[in-house]
């Protein structure tokens, strides 16, 4: 589900807020699937089993502010890890430990502004409350 519009914020414990967000996507849970065979079962069958639950990274379009981007990378290289508060312009709020996973180049364009994204995958899964 995709969430764009500056009434979105993001704010990591460590970092604070993310300021200029104009795009912002969470990412979704999955299962993976653990396949297996007897090898003593006359047919040699496949079986599959659930395996384990994965939230997708939180993914954002940053306008470039100097300030912002410093926090990030310090964030990136000494913390390795923060607590991420996403809060959407309805109210619905995804909160966890996570880590910046990629912080991407800034485009030196004609616009006149210049963006880059940002990913922060969870260590585990984002926890999802949802507006009442």
């Amino acid at each position: 589900m995709a969430i764009v519009g500056f009434g979105t914020t993001l704010s990591g414990a460590s970092v604070g807020a993310v300021t200029g967000i104009k795009e912002c996507a969470v990412g979704g849970k999955s299962i993976n699937v653990i396949n297996y065979a007897l090898l003593d079962e006359p047919d040699r069958s496949t079986h599959n089993l659930q395996g384990v639950i994965t939230s997708g990274p939180i993914t954002a379009t940053v306008v470039f502010s100097k300030a912002v981007y410093d926090a990030l990378v310090q964030n990136q290289k000494t913390i390795g890890g923060d607590v991420w508060t996403l809060t959407d312009v309805e109210g619905n709020v995804w909160t966890g430990q996570g880590f910046i996973t990629d912080l991407g180049e800034i485009p030196q364009t004609v616009d006149s502004e210049n963006n880059f994204t940002l990913e922060i995958t969870p260590e585990s899964l984002w926890e999802f409350t949802p507006v009442s």
